[in-house]
């Protein structure tokens, strides 16, 4: 059972490439998206291959760190000559969409979001929350009120534009009537210190809009990136067809948690010499509060890699831990 939790930002470098197989289509190559909203995600297996592949990275051939990795990340039959497998004692959750960046007429591009993505937000977060009964009120988000903006600097003509008290902006070919309002400004300003780096801001407070529901839903399925790709040989000609890949735009901010809990064996067998003796090694994990520090304290990775087009640059995120005081 797991018994403890860390919640984490995701912000993609670059495009993600988070895909869920060839479709018969105009996009050959879609990413991964939920069944009933059509909202990007990233799935749990995705990010935690690429979690265990980043912590693999840093694990050498010493017998112990391979026991404690096989305990927190689990090992797959015939990983050794024991022939045994390991249940994990981490598991990690569907990174779901929080924000999404769209071109705007004024400043260069926007944050958008909607109020049923800030409360399934908060409602996650309690419900993660709920065993520990811990003050996660730094976490939780206002969840803002459709057509509201947080800043000036996406206004069309702000003056002149005016309808009543509305103003204008242009999202993509789309213009929205919007008010900027004190709650959006005050979501603007919780998501840009959450979001900030090294203390620098990201610039959030000036560029978040809050649309309704459908209009959010709208944008994430139709202003994805969709790239034309094709296969050149190393003599400079086309070997395969045109296809079409989707990714995730860079600047989208998911969240999602891991669980952390009792490693599921007390030992594990290893190969710790070339002439096939084996050893005995015990973990030095014990419990969830041993997981939860084998990952946190030094197996958080700031920066990782997920996703397809792995070898061009795809997939780089920034990984935002949610602590408090944050």
């Amino acid at each position: 059972m797991f018994t403890k939790y860390q919640p984490f930002l995701l912000y993609a470098v670059t495009s993600v490439h988070a895909g869920s197989g060839s479709e018969i289509g105009i996009v050959d190559l879609p990413i991964q998206r939920e069944k009933h909203t059509a909202y990007p995600k990233i799935e749990s297996s995705t990010l935690k291959g690429s979690w265990r592949r980043y912590v693999a990275e840093g694990v050498g051939n010493d017998p112990q760190e391979v026991a404690d990795f096989s305990a927190v990340f689990g090992s797959a039959p015939r990983e050794d000559e024991t022939n045994e497998s390991q249940a994990s004692a981490v598991s990690f959750l569907d990174a779901r969409i929080l924000l999404f960046p769209v071109r705007s007429m004024r400043g260069t591009f926007a944050w958008i979001t909607c109020p049923y993505v800030l409360k399934r937000f908060n409602r996650e977060m309690n419900m993660l929350n709920a065993a520990r009964s811990e003050d996660i009120s730094q976490w939780l988000l206002p969840t803002g009120v459709p057509g509201s903006v947080s800043g000036k600097a996406l206004l069309v003509d702000a003056d002149s534009s005016k309808k009543g008290n509305k103003s204008q902006i242009v999202l993509e070919e789309y213009t929205f009537e919007v008010d900027a309002t004190e709650e959006a400004k005050k979501l603007a300003f919780k998501l840009d210190r959450l979001l900030s780096q090294d203390g620098e801001s990201i610039g959030v407070e000036e560029r978040l809009v809050i649309l309704s529901d459908d209009e959010f839903a709208d944008f994430v399925e139709m202003s994805t990136e969709v790239n034309a790709r094709i296969r050149v040989e190393d003599n400079g000609q086309v070997d395969g067809g045109l296809w079409y890949e989707e990714n995730i735009p860079p600047e989208t901010v998911f969240y999602s948690a891991i669980l952390f809990g009792n490693p599921r064996e007390p030992q594990k067998y290893v190969k710790v010499t070339k002439d096939r003796d084996k050893a005995a090694i015990h973990s030095t994990l014990k419990t969830a509060d041993d997981v939860e520090n084998y990952i946190i304290r030094d197996k958080f990775p700031e920066v990782f890699q997920l996703g397809g087009s792995y070898t061009i640059g795809k997939g780089i995120m920034r990984n935002i831990r949610l602590k408090e005081g944050s």
